[in-house]
């Protein structure tokens, strides 16, 4: 952490926490938010989006959602893969 704000002139941080946290570190820090954060505002409810995917209410529906480093993705999803086929 204290690298990182050695390094910088000016940290941009996507979540108010990791804004908080690097101030308290001594960072000057602007807090710019998360495009993913600012679209899920307006995503559909649970039911409707079972409805969408055609997932009836009592199914068990299990999201698989891969990291986006290059590497966890080569290591970690055939693991995940393997155990959502189990």
């Amino acid at each position: 952490t204290m690298t990182i704000v050695k390094m910088t002139n000016q940290l941009l941080a996507i979540f108010p926490e990791e804004a908080r946290y690097f101030e308290k570190q001594g960072a000057s820090v602007s807090w710019v938010g998360h495009p993913l954060v600012d679209r899920m505002q307006s995503s559909p409810t649970r039911e409707e989006a079972r409805a969408r995917l055609g997932i009836e209410p009592e199914q068990i529906a299990i999201a698989l959602v891969p990291a986006s480093r290059r590497q966890e993705l080569k290591y970690m999803m055939p693991i995940a893969f393997e155990a959502a086929r189990q």
